[in-house]
C-alpha cells in the first residue's frame, strides 16, 4: 500500500539581526547560558527540575527537535521514539501503548499527564489516545519514566509515567500555520498565534483540524476513520515574584466504529457500524512563588470533562483536582519536598444491548456490500 502526503507550512518569527547590524548580548543572558547544563533537564522523576542523568529513574526525553525531525503526526507516534515503550496501532483510532511489556488498549498501570493534568480515564482504566491531539509544534518535551512512580504520582503509575510538557506562551510569540492532505491523512490544518499581554505576560491561541481515512486491514471492513477538531489557549506571566499560568482547551471528534451483532441464522453474526462521538474540555491554573533562598511553593488546580457515546453505550466523567507542593532547600545536596492533593471523579457509564436491527435487515446486510449497507443499518442503530 502506497501512502503520499502533501503539506504547506507558514511561520513568521521575530526578526533576527543581520551581519551588518551591531549585536550586543545581555550580560545576564551570558551568565545564564554559562550556568546552563549541557544535559537535558527533567522534572517528572522527583517533581523538581534536575539533570536527566542525575535522576533516580530510567527516564528518556523526547525533545521538540526529535519530534520535528522524525516527521510524526501524533503523540502516539512520537512515543515510538522512546526506548522501552511498546506502541501498537489497533486501527485508525485505537492505540495500545504501555511500558515494561504490559501492553493493551487500556493499559491500567501507565499514568499519562499533559502539563500536570492527568488524561488517564479511571473507569475504563486507560487513555483514549485518539483525542490527545495537542499541537506537536507547541510540545517542549515528552518525559518518559519507565518504572514505578506511584510514590510521587499516586495511582496508575506502577509501570511508568508519561509527562507531556508544552511550551510556555512566552516561547511561542510568533505565528504558525500548516495544512496538508494525503491518502491516509485525508486533511489536516493547524494555526497558532502569540499575543503579548502587557509587559510581563503572553497569550497563545491555537486551533487544529485532522481527518484520517479508514485504515485498511486486509479483508476487514474499513470503519475506523475519524474527524477531530481541537483548540484552546494558554497564558503565562509574572506578577511580582509570582509566576502564573492558565490553560483552556476543548475538542470534538467523530469516530467511525463497527460492532459484531449476533444472529441465529448463518453465518451467526453481522458486522454493523456503531459510529460515535467524543468531546471534552479542560481548564487549568498554576501558581508558583519562590520563598526564602531556594524554597518554592506551587499550587495547581484543574477541571477536566470527558464524554464519549455511541448508539450502544455512553460514558462521561468530570475531574476536579487540587494540588499543593512545597520544596524546602536544606543544603547544597539535600531538599525536602512535601505536599497534598485531592481529586474527585464523578462519572457515569451506560451499556445498551437491545435488538438494534430486525432479522430482515441483518440478512439484507449479509447479502450485500457491508461498506455501503452498513450505513443503512447504522440508521436503525441511532434511532
Amino acid at each position: 500500500m502506497k501512502t503520499w502526503i502533501a503539506s504547506f507550512t507558514i511561520a513568521s518569527a521575530l526578526q533576527l539581526p543581520t551581519s551588518s547590524q551591531e549585536t550586543t548580548l545581555d550580560p545576564g543572558l551570558l551568565e545564564a547560558l554559562r550556568d546552563t547544563p549541557l544535559e537535558q533537564l527533567v522534572s517528572s522523576v522527583s517533581k523538581k527540575t534536575e539533570p536527566q542523568f542525575g535522576a533516580a529513574a530510567a527516564v528518556y526525553v523526547i525533545t521538540n527537535e526529535d519530534i520535528r525531525r522524525s516527521g510524526v503526526r501524533s503523540i502516539p507516534e512520537a512515543l515510538r521514539l522512546a526506548p522501552g515503550m511498546e506502541v501498537g496501532r489497533i486501527d485508525g483510532t485505537k492505540w495500545a501503548i504501555s511500558a515494561r511489556g504490559f501492553t493493551d488498549r487500556f493499559s491500567t498501570k501507565l499514568l499519562v499527564l499533559i502539563d500536570g493534568r492527568a488524561v488517564y480515564q479511571t473507569t475504563n482504566g486507560g487513555v483514549y489516545w485518539d483525542v490527545q491531539d495537542t499541537l506537536l509544534e507547541d510540545i517542549d518535551r515528552i518525559e518518559v519514566v519507565r518504572g514505578p512512580g506511584g510514590t510521587l504520582w499516586g495511582a496508575n503509575a506502577v509501570n511508568g509515567v508519561v509527562n507531556i510538557i508544552t511550551k510556555k506562551a512566552t516561547q511561542t510569540r510568533n505565528t504558525y500555520a500548516t495544512a496538508g492532505t494525503g491518502t491516509e491523512e485525508r486533511g489536516f490544518a493547524a494555526f497558532r498565534s502569540g499575543i503579548p499581554l502587557g509587559e510581563n505576560g503572553h497569550l497563545r491561541i491555537y486551533g487544529k483540524y485532522r481527518e484520517t481515512d479508514d485504515l485498511a486491514l486486509g479483508s476487514a471492513a474499513p470503519f475506523d476513520g475519524t474527524q477531530t477538531y481541537s483548540g484552546g489557549m494558554r497564558a503565562d506571566g509574572t506578577w511580582g515574584a509570582n509566576e502564573l499560568s492558565f490553560q483552556l482547551g476543548g475538542y470534538f471528534a467523530n469516530n467511525e466504529a463497527r460492532v459484531v451483532h449476533p444472529s441465529f441464522s448463518p453465518p451467526g453474526s453481522a458486522l454493523l457500524r456503531d459510529d460515535g462521538i467524543a468531546q471534552g474540555g479542560h481548564a487549568l491554573f498554576r501558581w508558583q512563588r519562590p520563598l526564602r533562598e531556594k524554597d518554592q511553593f506551587q499550587f495547581q488546580t484543574y477541571y477536566d470533562y470527558y464524554e464519549r457515546r455511541s448508539s450502544s453505550w455512553s460514558y462521561f466523567a468530570h475531574t476536579f483536582d487540587l494540588e499543593a507542593q512545597h520544596t524546602v532547600h536544606i543544603d547544597d545536596r539535600n531538599e525536602f519536598i512535601y505536599g497534598a492533593g485531592y481529586r474527585v471523579i464523578p462519572d457515569r457509564s451506560r451499556n445498551v444491548n437491545p435488538n438494534l436491527v430486525s432479522s430482515n435487515d441483518i440478512q439484507w446486510l449479509l447479502g450485500g456490500d457491508p461498506c455501503r449497507d452498513g450505513k443503512r443499518i447504522a440508521k436503525h442503530i441511532h434511532r
